[in-house]
Parts: C-alpha cells; sequence; structure tokens
C-alpha cells in the first residue's frame, strides 16, 4: 500500500506540474488510482498539489487500499516537454518513487508509470489521476427586507432562526428571500479585505433568493473565502453597508444577518488574538457557526435592519462565540485526546413542548464516534410518553379541555458527523436534519456530555472488562412525569405532570446491590378552569419535597453496561466509566408509568478542598420551568472557570422554548410557543468538601452538588422556586453537568 501511495502522490504532482507548463492552473485536488504490478487490486490516489513556476510544482498525495495504513509522500515534479512529466517522491513509510507520465489536457488526466524503492527492493507499476470538477455552490439570500440597498426599518414577523441543519447555516421561515442580489465568490486576508477587486465567481440570486454557482477547477474552499450577497459588482471588505457575507466552507451557504454576524466575529477574533484566517479550519468555522445559528433564537433578536440585527445579535451571544473563537485561533482543528473516539455506552433524557403537545423520552444504548472520519452512529432502545391536549371549549362548554396520554418504545438509530472545537467542545450533526446535539469531552476522551435542543446525553467509552462498581458514591438525578389521560372539569383543578431533582447521598454499592437514600424536591402547577362567559383560569404553582431509602440489584457487563432493577419497575439501563468512579441510568418508565428521568453518580472522594476543582469545564444543563400563564424548557451550554481558591467566572449562552398557557380571550389558552436567548457571565464563588459535595451561589439560589474524586467531573441539581419579587416569578427543576 505504501509503495501504491508513494507513487500515486508522485504521478498527480507530475499532472499538475505538466498543466502548469501549458501553461495551465493546476492547483487544486485529483483523485486517481495506481496498480502495482503482481498486485490483485489497485490503491485509491488523492492528491492536493500547487504549480511553484512554470515548470515546477510540489504537493502531497495519499494513496490508501489494501488493509494498510495510508502512505503519504512529499512530491516535486518537472513538467517537460510534449506534456511530459517527471516527479521525485520521498514517502512516511521510508520508501522513495521516481514517476514518469503525461498529461491530456483534454480530458484533464494524467497517466504514466512508477518505479518505487522501499528496503533495498524496486516495485513497478501503474498509475492515472482525473482533475475534480469545480466546486458547486447553493444557498439563499435572506433579509429583513427584500432589498439589500433599502434598508428601511419595518415590521419583521415570525422566527429568526430554526434548528440546526447538517448541510447548511438554518434560518428562519421569516426572513425575507432577496431576489436579482449579486452573488459573488472572493477571498480576502486576515483584516477582511477583499484580496482582488475581482470576483472568483459570480451569479445573482433568482426571484425566490435561491442561487448556485461552480467554482473554477482546484478552487478550494477555505475560511479566506466569502460568499457575499450585494448590490454591488464589486467585492466589499466585510462590515460593510447593504452587504451580507458568509465564509464558504461548505457547498450549501444561506447568505444571511446570522452570516453576517458570525463573519464579523470571526475577523474581529483575529485582531484581538493575534491570529490569522488560515488557523481556522472549515470544521472550526461550520461548527462555531452552527453554535451561532443554535443559540440566537431569541425573535426580539431581529431588528427592523440587516445592521440592527447584527447588534441584537452581538449584544445576545457574542462572549460565547468569542471564547469560542479564542479557542479555535491556534492552527489547525482542536487536538484529539488520544483516548477520544469508539464506542461508549450512553443515556439519554429529553422533552418537548409545542403548547398542545407535551412528551418526555428516555434512551439507552451504544454510540461509535470516529474522530478520524468525523462521523458518529447510534442505536438503542427508546421509550416515550406524550400528552395530547383537544380544545374545544365555547360558550356552552367554557372548559371542554381534554389530554389524552400515549405511550411508545421502540429501537432507535442513526448516524450523522462529528465536528471537534476549542475548548474540549464537540457537535454532533444528524444527517436526518434532527437539530444537533453541542457539548464536551473530558480530557481522557472517555466521558462526553452533550446538550440537545430538548434535553442531555451522557455517554462514558466501553470498557475492556467489566469495571469495578462498589464503595460510597454520592448521585443527582431530574426526572418529570405527564398525568394521565384527563378531561377537565369546570372548578376542578388538574395538573399536566411533575418536574423534580433528586439528591442521592449517601449511596453504597456492595454485593451486586445498590442502596441509599434520596431526598426529591417537586415541581408541579394546579390549573382551575372557572368558566364563566369569556376565558377563565387560575394556575398555582407548588414545590414539596420527599424521599426515603432505597435498594435495588445491579449488574455491570464487560462493556460497562449497567442495569438497576427495582422491584417491581421496569431494568434501568445505564453506563459505568472504565475505572468504576462514574455511572449513569435512565430512571423512569414512560410506557408504564408516563414518567421518564436520568441519574448521573460518582464516587466520593476524600480530602478535597476548592483547590480540587481549577481550570476550565466545559458546562451543559438542562432544567424544566413553570411560572404563572407558562411553562419552559431551557438548555444552557459555555466555558466555566474555577481559580482554585473558590472563584468562579463564566460566559453561559441559554436557549429556552417557552410556552404560553395564559388565557386572555376566547375559552382556549393560547399555547403559543416562543423560543429565546441569552447569554450570561456569572461571577461568584463555590467551595468543596472533603467527600467532593459541591456549592456554588447562584444568582437566584446556592446550587449543590457533587465532583469526582479527581476533580474532573461535577454534577449538580438546582431548585428554585420563583419568589414574585423583581420579575422572578418562575421556579425552575434542573440538571448541571461540567467536564475538565
Amino acid at each position: 500500500m505504501g509503495r501504491l501511495l508513494g507513487v500515486a502522490l508522485a504521478l498527480g504532482l507530475v499532472a499538475g506540474g505538466a498543466l502548469a507548463a501549458a501553461p495551465y492552473d493546476f492547483t487544486g485536488h485529483w483523485t486517481g488510482a495506481a496498480q502495482e504490478s503482481g498486485q490483485s487490486s489497485a490503491a485509491t490516489v488523492t492528491a492536493d498539489f500547487t504549480a511553484t513556476g512554470v515548470k515546477t510544482f510540489t504537493g502531497t498525495m495519499t494513496v490508501a487500499g489494501g488493509g494498510n495504513q495510508p502512505v503519504q509522500c512529499a512530491v516535486t515534479g518537472k513538467a517537460k516537454k510534449h506534456m511530459k512529466v517527471s516527479l521525485a517522491a520521498t514517502c512516511d513509510d521510508g520508501g522513495t518513487v521516481k514517476i514518469h507520465g503525461r498529461v491530456n489536457p483534454n480530458t484533464q488526466t494524467v497517466a504514466g508509470t512508477f518505479v518505487e524503492k522501499r528496503k533495498r527492493r524496486r516495485h513497478r507499476g501503474t498509475f492515472t489521476l482525473g482533475r475534480s470538477a469545480g466546486t458547486t455552490l447553493k444557498g439563499a439570500v435572506l433579509a429583513p427586507t427584500a432589498s439589500l440597498a433599502m434598508l428601511q426599518r419595518k415590521s419583521f414577523v415570525g422566527t429568526m432562526l430554526a434548528s440546526l441543519f447538517p448541510g447548511a447555516y438554518a434560518q428562519s421561515s421569516g426572513l425575507v428571500p432577496v431576489p436579482n442580489a449579486n452573488i459573488l465568490v472572493f477571498t480576502i486576508d486576515n483584516s477582511g479585505q477583499p484580496t482582488s477587486t475581482t470576483p472568483i465567481a459570480t451569479t445573482t440570486s433568482d426571484s425566490n433568493g435561491n442561487y448556485s454557482l461552480t467554482l473554477p477547477p482546484g478552487t478550494n474552499l477555505g475560511s479566506n473565502m466569502l460568499v457575499q450577497a450585494s448590490n454591488s459588482a464589486t467585492p466589499a471588505p466585510v462590515g460593510s453597508s447593504g452587504q451580507q457575507s458568509c465564509p464558504a466552507t461548505q457547498t450549501t451557504l444561506d447568505v444571511s444577518p446570522i452570516s453576517e454576524y458570525a463573519t464579523r466575529a470571526l475577523i474581529a477574533a483575529i485582531a484581538s488574538n493575534s491570529s490569522t484566517l488560515a488557523n481556522y479550519t472549515p470544521d472550526e468555522i461550520n461548527a462555531i457557526i452552527a453554535k451561532v445559528t443554535a443559540l440566537a433564537q431569541d425573535p426580539s433578536l431581529v431588528g427592523a435592519t440587516i445592521q440592527d440585527t447584527i447588534t441584537n445579535i452581538t449584544n445576545a451571544i457574542d462572549p460565547e462565540i468569542q471564547d469560542d473563537l479564542k479557542n479555535a485561533a491556534t492552527p489547525g482543528e482542536a487536538s484529539v485526546p488520544e483516548g477520544l473516539g469508539g464506542i461508549y455506552n450512553f443515556v439519554s433524557f429529553s422533552a418537548d413542548d409545542t403548547g398542545t403537545s407535551l412528551s418526555m423520552n428516555q434512551q439507552s444504548g451504544t454510540v461509535n464516534v470516529d474522530v478520524s472520519a468525523k462521523t458518529f452512529s447510534h442505536s438503542g432502545s427508546k421509550s416515550s410518553v406524550n400528552l395530547d391536549e383537544v380544545c374545544s371549549a365555547n360558550e356552552s362548554t367554557p372548559c371542554n379541555r381534554s389530554f389524552t396520554r400515549n405511550t411508545s418504545s421502540a429501537p432507535k438509530s442513526g448516524d450523522g458527523s462529528v465536528t471537534l472545537l476549542g475548548g474540549n467542545q464537540i457537535l454532533f450533526q444528524p444527517s436526518s436534519g434532527d437539530q444537533g446535539a453541542l457539548g464536551f469531552y473530558n480530557s481522557s476522551g472517555n466521558v462526553i456530555v452533550l446538550a440537545t435542543g430538548d434535553g442531555l446525553i451522557v455517554a462514558f467509552k466501553q470498557a475492556s472488562s467489566a469495571p469495578t462498581l462498589g464503595g460510597s458514591y454520592h448521585a443527582v438525578q431530574l426526572d418529570g412525569s405527564l398525568s394521565d389521560s384527563v378531561t377537565v372539569a369546570q372548578g376542578s383543578p388538574f395538573h399536566l405532570g411533575e418536574a423534580s431533582t433528586g439528591v442521592d447521598d449517601p449511596v453504597t454499592i456492595s454485593g451486586g446491590t445498590v442502596s441509599g437514600t434520596n431526598s426529591q424536591n417537586v415541581l408541579s402547577k394546579d390549573i382551575t378552569c372557572q368558566g364563566g362567559a369569556s376565558c377563565s383560569y387560575t394556575e398555582t404553582v407548588s414545590g414539596s419535597t420527599g424521599g426515603g431509602s432505597f435498594s435495588a440489584p445491579v449488574s455491570v457487563d464487560g462493556t460497562g453496561a449497567l442495569t438497576v432493577a427495582p422491584s417491581g419497575e421496569v431494568a434501568h439501563k445505564g453506563a459505568v466509566s472504565a475505572d468504576g468512579n462514574l455511572f449513569t441510568f435512565v430512571d423512569g418508565d414512560p410506557v408504564g408509568n408516563g414518567d421518564a428521568g436520568i441519574v448521573i453518580g460518582m464516587k466520593q472522594g476524600s480530602g478535597m478542598t476548592n483547590a480540587s476543582l481549577n481550570g476550565s469545564y466545559g458546562f451543559v444543563s438542562y432544567e424544566f420551568g413553570l411560572g404563572p400563564g407558562s411553562r419552559s424548557l431551557q438548555g444552557e451550554s459555555g466555558i466555566v472557570n474555577l481559580d482554585g481558591s473558590g472563584g468562579l467566572t463564566a460566559n453561559l449562552a441559554r436557549s429556552q422554548i417557552r410556552v404560553n398557557t395564559g388565557c386572555s380571550s376566547g375559552f382556549c389558552p393560547g399555547n403559543a410557543v416562543s423560543q429565546n436567548s441569552k447569554t450570561e457571565s456569572p461571577n461568584t464563588t463555590y467551595s468543596v468538601t472533603a467527600t467532593g459535595g459541591v456549592t456554588i451561589v447562584g444568582s437566584k439560589n446556592t446550587i449543590s452538588g457533587f465532583a469526582s474524586p479527581d476533580g474532573t467531573v461535577l454534577v449538580f441539581t438546582e431548585g428554585h422556586d420563583g419568589s414574585g419579587q423583581n420579575s422572578d416569578t418562575d421556579s425552575q427543576r434542573g440538571l448541571f453537568v461540567m467536564l475538565k
């Protein structure tokens, strides 16, 4: 394989040199095959090369096939008369290759022979390479108005941003398509200035704001290339009025105020970090823009003009995005821990609320993460409970509302792409088009936590043998339940479900049994329809505490898959870390009881202090909220810095789905769904007990939880009840996870 790789690499560079001598621009990407004499199968060849003069060129080529590791070669070449080329290659397997070929400029192919010398033996063969066609870019131009030039103030209806899309930057259906806009593709320098007044390629958007264009062969996508929508035929610097830009780092690119904000943020980061555009890989830029799209979901961020919108987004999420850009400023993609990747056991807990339908889901299974191929695939069993509403109230029957609970359980699988960002961030984007999951991995790569748009995922890398699960632990949990089917009766209170947090401490695992003490903090809301000539509802939010002792059989298999089997309940599936210090499992029976949840536990430490927690931690959280006339689901993510002395700072981006359950007219509550986002930057304190108990002074209350013995994993619960003062009316129950 190494011999074939070396040969192919050399050949690709030769072709580039020959074409350049024609003269011809051969910079670009080539693919083909190399066949060694006496071998039954050919090797796949890919090459990227650049001319260094009229008759000279250099480049690299990779050959893969036959089950061996791919071989990479550095090549120098020279173009000769009659479209002939010669190459010399030095490969990373110790071999050297001499290549001779001939270029066909009509078919843009090159073919010839090679001789490889490795370990004093010579190997001969033939090769062919073909030039890749130019890349096609497509997308849509969207703005607050249908003209980029006329930025008059105008009302804007609809939500600004949608969920993550794996093949494009998500945009809002409420944004107005911009027809007949000039689409320019060009490169920029580190300050955002065009490197030429002549675009690489141009087109115009159609009547629906859509565009499509093909780049010249050999033109590579990258962070220094822009797609710009403008009324001008000349490239404009980043930040100019009357235009919107987007880094050309993938083939589907929607150009909007969102992409323009991301482009400006990138240029600002380069200036502040003394970095360069070349330091940012296309995947890093794609992930950052996808994160911008996910976070800027607050409809109030939408301004009357492009600039108003960009300003609002900047004020809302810029600290969080600048953190990401700073972490990604070093050359190349984020370094990958040796342990990241492979098969993980995972559990997930999620919820959804459309206003007329509530649901909760839990899943356990395995996820295979391939960091080299940048892909993932998962499979497992998913159980769900849904509560659907029908409201047919009228003047005669003002309380005619009914709720029906449905359940389901079935295997679920899927796949998608994986992107790594600085700060140990990882982005999963499903190929199905479902919402992406953004989260963090720990420094060893053995633990991954993800915040989806509607819940949490916790994964531990599979062990090579059954982990030892035993000793003293403590744990936290987040649970929810949905009521059984109910029909509303006038004057009789009803509720739709509960959300609760729990603390399991102490927990002892010994002899195949887990036992301990649990304390719970439950949140619910009683609703009463009073009837009358118009809509009249009263809602009372309440919190309660409870708990008790528990005991259940527990077992772990050879991969670290966990089973907790309480008497009279369905088995709770989960996972254990390879060192036995961490465990997680789903906690509920959606099909039987209409409840679902997640538990995360860790071994007790000893001799721990504030100094045991220091450095940067990835943070994700998920919360249920109830307030007068509303309910909400909220996720948050970001970087938290602990100074080892009890000081905490952070930049956290929050995304919330809120349902207005108030009733001001008619006979049925409006159930209007809205989304909002904002950045929070807490500056507060924390404290640590000897066994790993941790408290953080929050803005509304003190948050309690636990740290792993090595201080790299932290979990917390939040149980806040709104005081009704200073706009603090909502109550929350939530779960937080932090990874170092």
